[in-house]
């Protein structure tokens, strides 16, 4: 489950929650967010105030995707435009967003190489429970 500050991994058996089980780390949605925003401004789009974070927010929520071979997504996104996909911002304005659709979500599973940062990723969560 992850949330806006949290994400935690609980297992299930024959129904139940092993609470002794439950992990957690402190990378969640507000921190996809973030780097979403990080990813946007290197196109030179920038959005640092809460309001825009909401817009990255809902942009994230919308047209991001877990690549399932992200190097192969990579390489689709450097040699063409069929992953992009535009987002209509409030004012009216489109912007096409490309390889950060599946760049920002790839920071669960990548935390220190996609932005630094010393975490467990969500499979490391979910094997340690």
């Amino acid at each position: 489950d992850s949330g806006d500050g949290v994400t935690h991994t609980v297992p299930i058996y024959e129904g139940f929650a092993i609470p002794h089980a439950v992990s957690k780390i402190l990378l969640a949605g507000r921190d996809l967010t973030k780097f979403m925003a990080k990813l946007l401004t290197e196109r030179g789009h920038n959005f640092v105030s809460t309001a825009e974070l909401e817009i990255v927010r809902d942009m994230k929520e919308k047209i991001c995707f877990v690549a399932l071979d992200y190097e192969a997504a990579m390489k689709q996104a450097a040699e063409s435009k069929t992953l992009e996909k535009s987002y209509e911002l409030p004012d009216g304005n489109v912007i096409e967003v490309g390889n950060a659709r599946f760049r920002c979500p790839e920071y669960l599973f990548k935390p220190l190489e996609m932005n630094g940062r010393e975490f467990d990723s969500i499979q490391e969560l979910t094997f340690k429970s």
